[in-house]
């Protein structure tokens, strides 16, 4: 129990220092980890090998992550609007 407490102090603590320097990757991991946690249940009898029938979405779970996770990004930016032009941006110049 005590080791428990001392690893759940020490990843706030880290957290805590990730939040500090790169609020992005923190929001990420707040995130993500209970993404994976209730994905790992599913998928732990696979794993640990007490799975008799894979069943037939399993397999290609990975790539359809990779996939969807790339159409949605490929969306956001799709629909991002462009950023204004700078002072040294050269299609604003009419002089050539």
């Amino acid at each position: 129990m005590t080791l428990w407490l001392v690893i759940a102090a020490a990843l706030a603590l880290w957290w805590g220092a990730m939040w500090k320097n790169y609020t992005k990757m923190a929001v990420g991991a707040l995130i993500g980890l209970p993404i994976g946690w209730f994905a790992a249940g599913p998928v732990h009898a696979y794993l640990t090998g007490e799975m008799e029938d894979i069943p037939l979405w399993l397999p290609p779970l990975p790539f359809a992550i990779v996939a969807t996770l790339l159409l949605v990004v490929g969306i956001v930016i799709w629909f991002r609007p462009d950023p204004p032009a700078g002072k040294n941006d050269d299609s604003s110049n009419d002089s050539h």
